[in-house]
């Protein structure tokens, strides 16, 4: 049986995606820490109370950004799974 033109789009698709995703999430983590490092190294040398809490959004934004790029990946592999079975 010959597989259809969209099929193979699909596929070629989820290739990249799963090529990108794993490509990402090795460096997501040892950059993340090194920033988050970076930033609670600033915070422990800052003495101004709005310094301070301008750093600690910033280590809660780097946290999230974390976080969000590894649910993506984790995502992206999950669907890759079931549609390339399905």
């Amino acid at each position: 049986m010959k597989k259809r033109k969209g099929r193979n789009d699909l596929e070629a698709l989820i290739a990249t995606l799963r090529q990108i995703a794993q490509s990402i999430q090795p460096l997501a983590l040892p950059l993340g820490g090194l920033i988050l490092a970076i930033i609670g190294f600033a915070y422990f040398l800052a003495h101004d109370p709005n310094k301070k809490q301008q750093l600690m959004g910033w280590i809660f934004n780097v946290a999230v950004g974390i976080t969000i790029v590894y649910i993506a990946v984790s995502l992206v592999n999950w669907f890759g799974g079931l549609i390339s079975k399905g």
